[in-house]
């Protein structure tokens, strides 16, 4: 029997490459939602192909024929085969923060979990994927990768986003939306990290524009004035004092 190896398949988003990203990224703007997802998420990351659809019963147990790349055609298990993609339905059930960014020429992603980012490019990505959950533009797409690449002596300067972002109208749709998804991830990410961010006293969860408010009012003192400088901050050094605040006065507010 010819042996067909196959590499360790994913168990997390972390865990993807930049091709199983690019493959994913695909499935979702095509087959979002479709009952099949998996099995083709499957197929583009083992690069086997289904041959027949219909099953072979041989010996008490079914089998599928597959090809792939350099070996042929061969036989699968059924049962065997349908592990594989139950092994990768954590795909479908919420998007999680991915570990890889590509690269397009001299533009280079901040990192993946903002770290070294300041609140202000933060906020300012926030908005633009906002605006494209709303309205589904591109342009929304294109002013998020202009926020998120830079070049290597580059400096933050929000009123060259619009200009910055002409750079970015020739990327594949499918690496943009790469972005998308990243973002959403990241999203959670910092849910899970400072998850006092985003609730109120009620406990309830709070917007991420009451978040904003909530977070320059906790950092100021009140003092408006301060917001300027405020913006400079990184990030996690905001919201890190702010969920430390916010969990101070939860446990006042329930003794």
């Amino acid at each position: 029997m010819k042996r067909i190896d196959l590499k360790k398949l994913p168990e997390a988003w972390h865990q993807l490459t930049l091709d199983q990203v690019y493959a994913v990224s695909k499935l979702f703007i095509r087959n979002n939602g479709a009952k099949d997802f998996t099995v083709r998420l499957f197929m583009a990351i083992s690069g086997w192909k289904l041959l027949k659809r219909k099953e072979i019963n041989e010996f008490g147990k079914s089998w599928y024929w597959f090809s792939a790349k350099g070996k042929g055609k061969f036989l699968v298990d059924g049962d065997l085969y349908t592990d594989f993609v139950k092994s990768l339905e954590w795909i479908v059930s919420d998007i999680k923060l991915i570990s890889v960014l590509p690269e397009f020429g001299w533009f280079k992603p901040v990192d993946v979990r903002l770290y070294e980012v300041t609140l202000d490019e933060y906020l300012f990505l926030d908005s633009a994927f906002t605006a494209y959950v709303k309205t589904k533009r591109i342009k929304f797409l294109n002013r998020m990768l202009a926020i998120v690449y830079r070049t290597k002596k580059e400096t933050w300067n929000s009123n060259i986003l619009d200009k910055k972002a002409r750079w970015f109208w020739l990327v594949p749709f499918y690496k943009k939306y790469v972005i998308f998804l990243w973002y959403i991830g990241l999203k959670d990410f910092l849910k899970t990290e400072y998850p006092f961010v985003w609730q109120s006293p009620g406990s309830s969860e709070i917007s991420q524009a009451q978040a904003v408010l909530n977070l320059l009012s906790s950092l100021n003192n009140g003092d408006v004035t301060k917001n300027k400088e405020l913006f400079k901050t990184h990030v996690h050094e905001a919201f890190y004092e702010l969920n430390l605040k916010s969990e101070q006065a939860m446990k006042l507010k329930s003794k």
